[in-house]
Protein backbone atom coordinates (compact mmCIF):
# COMPACT_ATOMS: atom_id res chain seq x y z
CA UNK A 1 0.00 0.00 0.00
CA UNK A 2 2.73 2.44 0.91
CA UNK A 3 4.45 2.36 -2.53
CA UNK A 4 1.08 2.97 -4.15
CA UNK A 5 0.37 5.87 -1.83
CA UNK A 6 3.79 7.37 -2.54
CA UNK A 7 3.27 6.98 -6.27
CA UNK A 8 -0.16 8.62 -6.01
CA UNK A 9 1.25 11.54 -4.01
CA UNK A 10 4.13 11.93 -6.45
CA UNK A 11 1.71 11.86 -9.39
CA UNK A 12 -0.51 14.45 -7.73
CA UNK A 13 2.44 16.73 -7.03
CA UNK A 14 3.65 16.30 -10.60
CA UNK A 15 0.24 17.20 -12.02
CA UNK A 16 -0.01 20.17 -9.66
CA UNK A 17 3.42 21.34 -10.75
CA UNK A 18 2.50 21.04 -14.40
CA UNK A 19 -0.75 23.00 -13.89
CA UNK A 20 1.11 25.68 -11.94
CA UNK A 21 3.80 25.88 -14.59
CA UNK A 22 1.17 26.38 -17.26
CA UNK A 23 -0.57 29.20 -15.39
CA UNK A 24 1.33 31.87 -17.32
CA UNK A 25 0.82 33.76 -20.53
CA UNK A 26 2.83 35.75 -23.04
CA UNK A 27 2.59 39.14 -24.74
CA UNK A 28 4.06 40.20 -28.07
CA UNK A 29 4.05 43.79 -29.33
CA UNK A 30 5.49 44.77 -32.70
CA UNK A 31 5.73 47.95 -34.73
CA UNK A 32 4.10 47.84 -38.14
CA UNK A 33 6.43 50.54 -39.53
CA UNK A 34 9.56 49.25 -37.82
CA UNK A 35 9.99 51.97 -35.19
CA UNK A 36 12.13 50.84 -32.27
CA UNK A 37 10.64 51.11 -28.80
CA UNK A 38 11.01 50.21 -25.14
CA UNK A 39 8.23 48.24 -23.42
CA UNK A 40 7.34 48.84 -19.76
CA UNK A 41 4.90 46.52 -17.95
CA UNK A 42 3.68 47.46 -14.46
CA UNK A 43 6.64 49.82 -14.10
CA UNK A 44 9.30 47.28 -15.11
CA UNK A 45 11.33 47.91 -18.26
CA UNK A 46 11.41 44.74 -20.38
CA UNK A 47 14.09 45.67 -22.95
CA UNK A 48 17.12 47.86 -22.35
CA UNK A 49 17.83 48.06 -26.08
CA UNK A 50 15.12 49.52 -28.30
CA UNK A 51 13.46 46.82 -30.44
CA UNK A 52 10.83 46.64 -33.18
CA UNK A 53 9.30 43.38 -31.95
CA UNK A 54 9.22 42.40 -28.25
CA UNK A 55 7.84 39.18 -26.76
CA UNK A 56 7.48 38.83 -22.97
CA UNK A 57 6.76 35.41 -21.49
CA UNK A 58 6.26 34.29 -17.90
CA UNK A 59 3.30 36.63 -17.34
CA UNK A 60 1.19 35.37 -14.43
CA UNK A 61 -1.30 38.20 -13.92
CA UNK A 62 -4.66 38.61 -15.70
CA UNK A 63 -3.73 42.08 -16.94
CA UNK A 64 -0.89 44.60 -16.95
CA UNK A 65 -0.42 48.32 -17.31
CA UNK A 66 1.72 48.92 -20.40
CA UNK A 67 3.73 51.88 -21.62
CA UNK A 68 5.59 52.09 -24.93
CA UNK A 69 8.36 54.67 -25.30
CA UNK A 70 9.86 55.11 -28.75
CA UNK A 71 13.54 55.53 -29.42
CA UNK A 72 12.54 58.40 -31.71
CA UNK A 73 11.58 61.09 -29.21
CA UNK A 74 9.43 62.79 -31.86
CA UNK A 75 6.90 59.94 -31.49
CA UNK A 76 4.45 60.21 -28.61
CA UNK A 77 4.36 57.57 -25.91
CA UNK A 78 1.58 54.99 -25.76
CA UNK A 79 -0.09 53.98 -22.49
CA UNK A 80 -2.67 51.26 -21.94
CA UNK A 81 -4.35 50.13 -18.73
CA UNK A 82 -5.73 46.64 -18.28
CA UNK A 83 -3.83 44.98 -21.13
CA UNK A 84 -5.46 41.57 -20.80
CA UNK A 85 -3.43 38.35 -20.79
CA UNK A 86 -6.26 36.00 -19.78
CA UNK A 87 -9.56 35.40 -21.54
CA UNK A 88 -13.08 35.65 -20.15
CA UNK A 89 -12.78 32.09 -18.79
CA UNK A 90 -9.58 33.01 -16.89
CA UNK A 91 -7.32 30.97 -19.17
CA UNK A 92 -3.87 32.46 -19.75
CA UNK A 93 -3.32 33.42 -23.38
CA UNK A 94 -0.59 34.24 -25.88
CA UNK A 95 -1.53 37.74 -26.98
CA UNK A 96 -0.14 39.82 -29.85
CA UNK A 97 -0.70 43.56 -30.40
CA UNK A 98 0.39 45.73 -33.31
CA UNK A 99 1.55 49.35 -33.18
CA UNK A 100 0.25 51.27 -36.16
CA UNK A 101 -0.22 54.92 -37.10
CA UNK A 102 -3.57 56.66 -37.32
CA UNK A 103 -4.55 59.01 -40.14
CA UNK A 104 -2.66 61.84 -38.37
CA UNK A 105 0.54 59.82 -38.18
CA UNK A 106 0.27 59.26 -34.42
CA UNK A 107 1.34 55.76 -33.27
CA UNK A 108 -1.43 53.78 -31.59
CA UNK A 109 -1.61 50.35 -30.01
CA UNK A 110 -4.31 48.31 -31.69
CA UNK A 111 -7.50 48.21 -29.64
CA UNK A 112 -8.02 44.49 -30.22
CA UNK A 113 -5.14 41.99 -30.33
CA UNK A 114 -4.15 40.66 -33.74
CA UNK A 115 -3.72 37.23 -32.14
CA UNK A 116 -5.34 35.84 -28.98
CA UNK A 117 -4.60 32.13 -28.64
CA UNK A 118 -4.09 29.73 -25.70
CA UNK A 119 -0.58 29.93 -24.29
CA UNK A 120 1.86 27.16 -25.24
CA UNK A 121 5.31 26.90 -23.70
CA UNK A 122 6.97 25.27 -26.72
CA UNK A 123 6.78 28.25 -29.03
CA UNK A 124 9.70 29.16 -31.28
CA UNK A 125 9.54 32.89 -32.09
CA UNK A 126 10.75 34.40 -35.34
CA UNK A 127 14.45 35.39 -35.49
CA UNK A 128 13.64 39.11 -35.46
CA UNK A 129 11.66 38.87 -32.21
CA UNK A 130 13.36 40.00 -29.00
CA UNK A 131 12.30 37.50 -26.29
CA UNK A 132 12.51 38.27 -22.59
CA UNK A 133 11.21 36.59 -19.44
CA UNK A 134 9.07 39.09 -17.51
CA UNK A 135 11.17 41.43 -15.38
CA UNK A 136 14.58 40.12 -16.52
CA UNK A 137 15.76 42.10 -19.56
CA UNK A 138 19.28 41.75 -20.95
CA UNK A 139 21.98 43.75 -19.12
CA UNK A 140 22.01 47.40 -20.01
CA UNK A 141 24.61 48.09 -22.73
CA UNK A 142 27.59 50.28 -21.90
CA UNK A 143 27.87 53.56 -23.75
CA UNK A 144 31.47 54.46 -24.67
CA UNK A 145 32.33 58.13 -24.86
CA UNK A 146 35.62 59.20 -26.48
CA UNK A 147 36.89 62.67 -25.60
CA UNK A 148 39.93 64.28 -27.20
CA UNK A 149 41.89 67.01 -25.47
CA UNK A 150 44.39 69.12 -27.44
CA UNK A 151 47.01 71.02 -25.46
CA UNK A 152 49.04 73.73 -27.23
CA UNK A 153 52.30 74.96 -25.66
CA UNK A 154 54.28 77.89 -27.06
CA UNK A 155 58.04 77.56 -26.55
CA UNK A 156 60.25 80.59 -27.02
CA UNK A 157 63.83 79.36 -27.74
CA UNK A 158 66.79 81.44 -26.45
CA UNK A 159 68.88 82.09 -29.61
CA UNK A 160 71.95 84.18 -28.71
CA UNK A 161 74.27 85.93 -31.19
CA UNK A 162 77.58 87.83 -30.59
CA UNK A 163 77.77 91.17 -32.37
CA UNK A 164 80.96 93.41 -32.52
CA UNK A 165 80.18 97.07 -32.86
CA UNK A 166 83.16 99.49 -32.92
CA UNK A 167 85.33 97.04 -31.01
CA UNK A 168 82.61 96.35 -28.42
CA UNK A 169 81.17 92.83 -28.08
CA UNK A 170 77.39 92.61 -27.46
CA UNK A 171 75.20 89.56 -26.73
CA UNK A 172 71.82 89.82 -28.56
CA UNK A 173 68.94 87.37 -27.86
CA UNK A 174 66.57 86.72 -30.80
CA UNK A 175 63.17 85.03 -30.22
CA UNK A 176 61.16 83.32 -32.99
CA UNK A 177 57.39 83.86 -32.28
CA UNK A 178 56.37 81.11 -34.76
CA UNK A 179 58.22 78.36 -32.95
CA UNK A 180 55.52 76.22 -31.21
CA UNK A 181 55.18 72.67 -30.02
CA UNK A 182 51.72 70.94 -30.15
CA UNK A 183 50.93 68.07 -27.79
CA UNK A 184 47.67 66.01 -28.18
CA UNK A 185 46.26 63.84 -25.39
CA UNK A 186 43.34 61.46 -26.01
CA UNK A 187 41.32 60.25 -23.03
CA UNK A 188 38.88 57.30 -23.39
CA UNK A 189 36.03 57.23 -20.87
CA UNK A 190 33.43 54.46 -20.53
CA UNK A 191 30.05 55.34 -19.03
CA UNK A 192 26.83 53.36 -18.57
CA UNK A 193 23.49 55.09 -18.98
CA UNK A 194 19.83 54.01 -19.03
CA UNK A 195 18.27 54.48 -22.46
CA UNK A 196 14.77 54.88 -21.04
CA UNK A 197 13.24 55.76 -17.71
CA UNK A 198 10.77 53.58 -15.84
CA UNK A 199 7.06 54.17 -15.76
CA UNK A 200 7.23 55.71 -12.28
CA UNK A 201 9.63 58.39 -13.54
CA UNK A 202 7.49 59.07 -16.59
CA UNK A 203 4.08 59.17 -15.02
CA UNK A 204 3.51 62.86 -15.59
CA UNK A 205 1.27 63.60 -12.64
CA UNK A 206 2.11 60.53 -10.62
CA UNK A 207 0.96 59.45 -7.19
CA UNK A 208 2.70 62.30 -5.46
CA UNK A 209 0.75 64.78 -7.60
CA UNK A 210 -2.60 63.03 -7.85
CA UNK A 211 -2.72 62.21 -4.17
CA UNK A 212 -6.01 60.90 -2.83
CA UNK A 213 -7.65 60.96 -6.27
CA UNK A 214 -5.09 58.45 -7.57
CA UNK A 215 -5.58 56.15 -4.62
CA UNK A 216 -9.33 56.23 -5.09
CA UNK A 217 -9.02 55.28 -8.74
CA UNK A 218 -6.61 52.45 -7.87
CA UNK A 219 -9.03 51.18 -5.26
CA UNK A 220 -12.17 51.54 -7.34
CA UNK A 221 -10.73 50.35 -10.60
CA UNK A 222 -13.01 52.05 -13.11
CA UNK A 223 -15.13 54.13 -10.76
CA UNK A 224 -14.93 57.80 -11.80
CA UNK A 225 -12.34 56.94 -14.46
CA UNK A 226 -12.76 57.88 -18.13
CA UNK A 227 -15.00 55.56 -20.09
CA UNK A 228 -13.92 53.98 -23.38
CA UNK A 229 -13.55 56.61 -26.16
CA UNK A 230 -16.54 56.56 -28.49
CA UNK A 231 -14.49 55.64 -31.55
CA UNK A 232 -12.93 52.65 -29.81
CA UNK A 233 -16.30 51.65 -28.36
CA UNK A 234 -17.96 51.70 -31.79
CA UNK A 235 -15.17 49.47 -33.10
CA UNK A 236 -15.61 47.09 -30.14
CA UNK A 237 -19.38 46.99 -30.68
CA UNK A 238 -18.92 46.06 -34.33
CA UNK A 239 -16.56 43.27 -33.28
CA UNK A 240 -19.24 41.86 -30.96
CA UNK A 241 -21.94 42.20 -33.61
CA UNK A 242 -19.75 40.35 -36.08
CA UNK A 243 -19.81 37.13 -34.05
CA UNK A 244 -22.22 34.44 -35.26
CA UNK A 245 -23.15 32.90 -31.91
CA UNK A 246 -24.41 34.46 -28.70
CA UNK A 247 -21.83 32.62 -26.57
CA UNK A 248 -19.01 33.95 -28.73
CA UNK A 249 -20.48 37.43 -28.44
CA UNK A 250 -20.45 37.03 -24.65
CA UNK A 251 -16.82 35.92 -24.39
CA UNK A 252 -15.78 38.72 -26.76
CA UNK A 253 -17.73 41.31 -24.78
CA UNK A 254 -16.21 40.09 -21.50
CA UNK A 255 -12.72 40.34 -22.97
CA UNK A 256 -13.42 43.92 -24.05
CA UNK A 257 -15.01 44.98 -20.75
CA UNK A 258 -12.25 43.26 -18.79
CA UNK A 259 -9.62 45.43 -20.49
CA UNK A 260 -11.51 48.75 -20.48
CA UNK A 261 -13.76 51.00 -18.45
CA UNK A 262 -17.32 51.44 -19.75
CA UNK A 263 -20.12 53.81 -18.84
CA UNK A 264 -23.52 52.45 -17.81
CA UNK A 265 -24.87 53.59 -21.18
CA UNK A 266 -22.13 51.71 -23.05
CA UNK A 267 -22.78 48.55 -21.02
CA UNK A 268 -26.47 48.86 -21.85
CA UNK A 269 -25.62 49.08 -25.55
CA UNK A 270 -23.44 45.96 -25.36
CA UNK A 271 -26.22 44.04 -23.59
CA UNK A 272 -28.54 44.80 -26.51
CA UNK A 273 -26.29 42.78 -28.82
CA UNK A 274 -27.23 39.47 -27.16
CA UNK A 275 -30.19 37.41 -28.29
CA UNK A 276 -30.70 35.58 -24.99
CA UNK A 277 -31.57 37.21 -21.66
CA UNK A 278 -29.27 34.86 -19.76
CA UNK A 279 -26.30 36.27 -21.65
CA UNK A 280 -27.50 39.83 -21.11
CA UNK A 281 -27.64 39.16 -17.38
CA UNK A 282 -24.26 37.39 -17.33
CA UNK A 283 -22.58 40.32 -19.06
CA UNK A 284 -24.37 42.95 -16.96
CA UNK A 285 -23.08 41.28 -13.79
CA UNK A 286 -19.55 40.90 -15.17
CA UNK A 287 -19.37 44.50 -16.40
CA UNK A 288 -20.52 46.13 -13.13
CA UNK A 289 -17.00 46.22 -11.69
CA UNK A 290 -15.78 47.89 -14.90
CA UNK A 291 -18.40 50.67 -14.85
CA UNK A 292 -17.31 54.29 -14.57
CA UNK A 293 -20.68 55.50 -13.20
CA UNK A 294 -22.26 52.69 -11.15
CA UNK A 295 -24.74 55.19 -9.72
CA UNK A 296 -26.41 55.06 -13.15
CA UNK A 297 -26.41 51.28 -13.45
CA UNK A 298 -30.20 51.25 -13.25
CA UNK A 299 -30.14 52.13 -16.97
CA UNK A 300 -29.04 48.57 -17.74
CA UNK A 301 -32.40 47.26 -16.45
CA UNK A 302 -34.05 48.50 -19.64
CA UNK A 303 -32.54 45.64 -21.70
CA UNK A 304 -34.51 42.92 -19.91
CA UNK A 305 -37.92 41.61 -20.89
CA UNK A 306 -38.40 39.53 -17.73
CA UNK A 307 -38.69 41.16 -14.32
CA UNK A 308 -36.92 38.19 -12.74
CA UNK A 309 -33.72 39.20 -14.53
CA UNK A 310 -34.12 42.79 -13.37
CA UNK A 311 -34.48 41.54 -9.80
CA UNK A 312 -31.44 39.28 -10.19
CA UNK A 313 -29.26 42.16 -11.44
CA UNK A 314 -30.52 44.55 -8.77
CA UNK A 315 -29.73 42.07 -6.01
CA UNK A 316 -26.28 41.43 -7.47
CA UNK A 317 -25.52 45.16 -7.59
CA UNK A 318 -26.76 45.71 -4.04
CA UNK A 319 -24.68 42.81 -2.74
CA UNK A 320 -21.57 44.05 -4.59
CA UNK A 321 -22.08 47.62 -3.39
CA UNK A 322 -22.50 46.44 0.21
CA UNK A 323 -19.08 44.74 0.18
CA UNK A 324 -17.23 47.63 -1.48
CA UNK A 325 -16.00 50.95 -0.15
CA UNK A 326 -18.67 53.67 0.23
CA UNK A 327 -19.03 56.16 -2.55
CA UNK A 328 -16.41 58.75 -1.68
CA UNK A 329 -17.82 61.20 -4.17
CA UNK A 330 -20.43 62.07 -1.57
CA UNK A 331 -17.71 63.29 0.75
CA UNK A 332 -16.14 65.34 -2.01
CA UNK A 333 -19.37 67.34 -2.41
CA UNK A 334 -19.57 68.43 1.21
CA UNK A 335 -19.19 72.09 1.92
CA UNK A 336 -15.81 73.29 3.18
CA UNK A 337 -17.56 74.70 6.23
CA UNK A 338 -18.86 71.25 7.06
CA UNK A 339 -15.43 69.66 6.56
CA UNK A 340 -13.77 72.23 8.81
CA UNK A 341 -16.29 71.44 11.54
CA UNK A 342 -15.09 67.88 12.07
CA UNK A 343 -13.07 68.64 15.15
CA UNK A 344 -15.85 70.75 16.67
CA UNK A 345 -18.91 68.57 16.14
CA UNK A 346 -17.54 65.40 17.73
CA UNK A 347 -20.24 62.72 17.99
CA UNK A 348 -22.54 64.69 15.68
CA UNK A 349 -19.93 64.54 12.92
CA UNK A 350 -19.47 60.80 13.42
CA UNK A 351 -23.19 60.27 12.86
CA UNK A 352 -22.93 62.31 9.68
CA UNK A 353 -19.94 60.23 8.55
CA UNK A 354 -22.01 57.13 9.08
CA UNK A 355 -24.86 58.47 6.97
CA UNK A 356 -22.63 59.41 4.10
CA UNK A 357 -25.17 61.46 2.12
CA UNK A 358 -26.00 64.05 4.72
CA UNK A 359 -25.43 67.56 3.31
CA UNK A 360 -24.15 66.11 0.04
CA UNK A 361 -25.62 67.04 -3.34
CA UNK A 362 -28.72 65.09 -4.26
CA UNK A 363 -29.09 63.25 -7.55
CA UNK A 364 -29.20 65.69 -10.51
CA UNK A 365 -32.75 66.23 -11.74
CA UNK A 366 -32.07 64.86 -15.22
CA UNK A 367 -30.61 61.63 -13.83
CA UNK A 368 -33.41 61.40 -11.27
CA UNK A 369 -36.10 61.74 -13.93
CA UNK A 370 -34.43 58.95 -15.90
CA UNK A 371 -34.32 56.81 -12.76
CA UNK A 372 -38.01 57.36 -12.00
CA UNK A 373 -38.80 56.43 -15.61
CA UNK A 374 -36.89 53.17 -15.16
CA UNK A 375 -38.83 52.36 -11.98
CA UNK A 376 -42.16 53.15 -13.64
CA UNK A 377 -41.26 50.85 -16.51
CA UNK A 378 -41.23 47.75 -14.32
CA UNK A 379 -44.35 45.60 -14.43
CA UNK A 380 -44.40 44.37 -10.82
CA UNK A 381 -44.21 46.21 -7.53
CA UNK A 382 -41.47 43.91 -6.22
CA UNK A 383 -39.31 44.62 -9.25
CA UNK A 384 -39.94 48.34 -8.81
CA UNK A 385 -38.71 48.00 -5.23
CA UNK A 386 -35.47 46.17 -6.08
CA UNK A 387 -34.80 48.68 -8.88
CA UNK A 388 -35.43 51.64 -6.57
CA UNK A 389 -33.14 50.17 -3.92
CA UNK A 390 -30.42 49.62 -6.50
CA UNK A 391 -30.70 53.25 -7.61
CA UNK A 392 -30.73 54.83 -4.16
CA UNK A 393 -27.97 52.50 -2.97
CA UNK A 394 -25.59 54.15 -5.43
CA UNK A 395 -26.83 57.74 -5.13
CA UNK A 396 -27.86 60.44 -2.69
CA UNK A 397 -31.50 61.60 -2.82
CA UNK A 398 -33.34 64.49 -1.21
CA UNK A 399 -36.41 63.88 0.95
CA UNK A 400 -38.53 65.21 -1.90
CA UNK A 401 -36.98 62.79 -4.39
CA UNK A 402 -37.48 59.86 -2.01
CA UNK A 403 -41.13 60.87 -1.65
CA UNK A 404 -41.50 60.86 -5.45
CA UNK A 405 -40.02 57.37 -5.69
CA UNK A 406 -42.38 56.10 -2.97
CA UNK A 407 -45.34 57.25 -5.06
CA UNK A 408 -44.35 54.75 -7.79
CA UNK A 409 -45.34 51.78 -5.61
CA UNK A 410 -48.87 50.43 -5.48
CA UNK A 411 -48.59 48.70 -2.11
CA UNK A 412 -47.97 50.51 1.17
CA UNK A 413 -45.65 47.75 2.41
CA UNK A 414 -43.28 48.49 -0.46
CA UNK A 415 -43.54 52.24 0.14
CA UNK A 416 -42.57 51.68 3.77
CA UNK A 417 -39.76 49.27 2.93
CA UNK A 418 -38.23 51.75 0.49
CA UNK A 419 -38.70 54.74 2.82
CA UNK A 420 -36.75 52.91 5.54
CA UNK A 421 -34.02 51.80 3.15
CA UNK A 422 -33.61 55.27 1.62
CA UNK A 423 -33.23 57.14 4.92
CA UNK A 424 -29.49 56.43 5.10
CA UNK A 425 -29.11 57.93 1.62
CA UNK A 426 -31.02 61.17 2.26
CA UNK A 427 -29.21 64.49 1.85
CA UNK A 428 -31.63 66.39 4.12
CA UNK A 429 -32.96 63.98 6.79
CA UNK A 430 -34.32 66.96 8.71
CA UNK A 431 -37.01 67.10 6.01
CA UNK A 432 -37.83 63.40 6.08
CA UNK A 433 -41.27 64.16 7.48
CA UNK A 434 -42.28 64.91 3.87
CA UNK A 435 -42.21 61.19 3.11
CA UNK A 436 -45.13 60.62 5.49
CA UNK A 437 -47.48 62.09 2.88
CA UNK A 438 -47.31 58.95 0.71
CA UNK A 439 -49.05 56.74 3.28
CA UNK A 440 -52.77 56.13 3.56
CA UNK A 441 -52.60 54.28 6.88
CA UNK A 442 -51.41 56.06 10.01
CA UNK A 443 -49.82 52.83 11.24
CA UNK A 444 -47.24 53.08 8.45
CA UNK A 445 -46.53 56.71 9.34
CA UNK A 446 -45.95 55.68 12.97
CA UNK A 447 -43.73 52.82 11.84
CA UNK A 448 -41.53 55.09 9.70
CA UNK A 449 -41.29 57.75 12.41
CA UNK A 450 -40.14 55.20 14.98
CA UNK A 451 -37.54 53.89 12.52
CA UNK A 452 -36.17 57.39 11.87
CA UNK A 453 -36.03 58.20 15.58
CA UNK A 454 -34.04 55.04 16.23
CA UNK A 455 -31.32 56.20 13.84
Amino acid sequence: MKPKILISIFTLLLITGIVSAQAVGALTIFSENGEKFYLILDGLRQNNVAQTNVRVDGLNKPSYTAKIIFEDKALSEISRNYLMIEDANHAMMDVTYKIKHDKNGVPKLGFMPTSFIPYQQAVTPQPDVYVVHYGTPDPMPATTTVSQTTTTTTVVPANTANVNVNGMNMNVTISDPNATTVQTTTTRTTTTSAPVESREEHRGGGEEHRGEEYRKEEHRGCREAYSMPQGDFSSALNTIKGQSFDETKLTTAKQIAGANCLSAGQITEVCRQFGFEDNKLAFAKFAYNHCTDPQNYFKVNSVFSFSSNVDALNKYVQATTATSAPFEGREEHRSEEHKEGQEHHGEEYKREEHRGCREAYSMPQGDFSSAVGTIKGQSFDETKLTTAKQIVGANCLSAGQITEVCRQFNFEDNKLAFAKFAYEHCTDPQNYFKVNSVFTFSSNVDDLNKYVQSK
